[in-house]
């Protein structure tokens, strides 16, 4: 009886699907998946039969989830205003800084249950009630918000009762998942036609601005997960911030929030600039004024290689140690020396918690804005070959402009009349 009761299940998840595939004019609902993402939020809907990114009002793409602390009156700001406030300052450095602008990823790493609840919720909910202004109609909306896998372990029974509710209009999904789902959607990678298929694994990569996520997904289920905190595109710009600081060689830049504001900001244009140049100039106008009276503007080039260098050291000096010590990657190989043996032993040890080989991996999936940086994207390439041998037919490899977005398109097309359980994966809401 019971399987069945599994076949059906699978035959109503299959007619859901084609409905979901084929409605021209949408299935009666709005679906806003949403991203939460470690630094950057993301929208995105399925309002007829293809996923689209949810721009701001103001045309943005992405919104930074950093949230700039008000005045007494508890006013709070997200997005643009609170980007350019927000600022590195140096390691070591004392007294520290009183900082503006809280970064919820970092939050929640060391926050209570009901803390998570409440940092999420300010985060997403002004972002979905401007995008609701734009997009409201007749029809009814269902928000889908995906979350990385470890706050699931953390956080999980607290999100289930904060964002799942009787009438279905929130859900949850772990940022894997939902990149899988953006992935078949878009036809990256084929969606299982039969039950046997859907109990393939698949491998999923997710670099993001603060963190690496790898995670094996069966089923539309995290069956193995591996964080890899600090190893992320954002350690590109904290380090230029801090050889930007070392070339002004004035010690009082260090010590004044609006100037690490400025030179933050500079710094974070110049990293972006570096994805598809090979050399950027970071230029602050009045930075050094009253404090170098014959050159008040600094300006500065930086090479790819050289910041990539810098880069790479740091993760072996700051970064990797750690993971050896509290056994976050496989114990079973010698300590990583680079970025693209950190993925392989990351890698190895999901595969070790599984019982899986990589040969039992179907698809081996790249996701993440961070992943745009080439020698991200070629640690993934090289990890991967580590393991499996040379050009390997399995992996996919999105456009890099879309990696950042998958996540959030594949929340949006989460099925009609179904929600989503941690444990149990996808299930017909009944």
């Amino acid at each position: 009886m019971d399987e069945e009761w599994e076949d059906y299940e699978w035959q109503v998840q299959q007619f859901e699907s084609d409905r979901l595939r084929n409605a021209e004019n949408g299935v009666g609902m709005i679906t806003i998946g949403l991203d939460v993402g470690s630094l950057f939020l993301k929208l995105a809907t399925f309002s007829a039969n293809k996923p689209e990114l949810v721009t701001t009002a103001q045309g943005d793409r992405y919104r930074f989830t950093g949230i700039l602390q008000g005045d007494d009156s508890g006013d709070l700001a997200t997005g643009a205003p609170a980007l350019e406030k927000f600022f590195y300052q140096p390691d070591g450095q004392e007294p520290r800084l009183q900082e503006p602008v809280v970064l919820p990823y970092r939050q929640l790493q060391n926050a209570s249950h009901d803390e998570a609840a409440s940092l999420i919720q300010r985060v997403f909910v002004p972002a979905v009630g401007e995008a609701m202004d734009r997009l409201a109609n007749e029809n009814q909306v269902r928000t889908v918000l995906t979350l990385p896998p470890n706050f699931y372990s953390q956080h999980g029974e607290t999100l289930f009762k904060n964002y799942h509710d009787e009438k279905h209009h929130t859900s949850t999904v772990p940022d894997p998942v939902a990149a899988v789902w953006g992935a078949q959607i878009l036809e990256l990678m084929p969606t299982p036609q039969t039950k046997e298929d859907s109990q393939s694994s698949i491998l999923v990569i997710d670099i993001g601005a603060l963190v690496t996520n790898v995670s094996l997904v069966k089923n539309n289920i995290v069956v193995a997960s591996c964080t890899l905190d600090k190893f992320g595109a954002e350690t590109y710009v904290e380090q230029l911030v801090s050889y930007v600081l070392k070339e002004a060689d004035d010690d009082t830049l260090g010590k004044d929030a609006m100037s690490l504001s400025l030179i933050t900001l500079s710094a974070r244009n110049a990293t972006l600039e570096l994805v598809k140049k090979r050399e950027a100039n970071v230029h602050i106008p009045y930075l050094l004024m009253g404090r170098n009276p014959g050159k008040p503007h600094f300006d500065m080039n930086i090479s790819r290689i050289m910041l990539e260098q810098v880069v790479e050291d740091y993760w072996a000096k700051e970064v990797i140690p750690g993971f050896v010590d509290n056994e976050v990657i496989s114990a079973a190989l010698p300590p990583p020396t680079s970025a693209a043996s950190l993925i392989t032993s990351a890698v190895t040890k999901i595969l070790e918690e599984s019982g899986e080989t990589p040969n039992d991996i179907q698809r081996m999936l790249l996701v993440g804005g961070g992943s745009r940086y080439s020698l991200l994207e070629k640690a993934f390439k090289d990890g991967i070959e580590a393991l499996v041998g040379p050009n390997p037919q399995n992996v996919v490899v999105p456009e890099s402009s879309l990696r950042a977005e998958l996540t959030a398109l594949g929340a949006s097309s989460l099925l009609p009349n179904f929600d989503y359980s941690y444990g149990k994966g996808l299930g017909r809401v009944v």
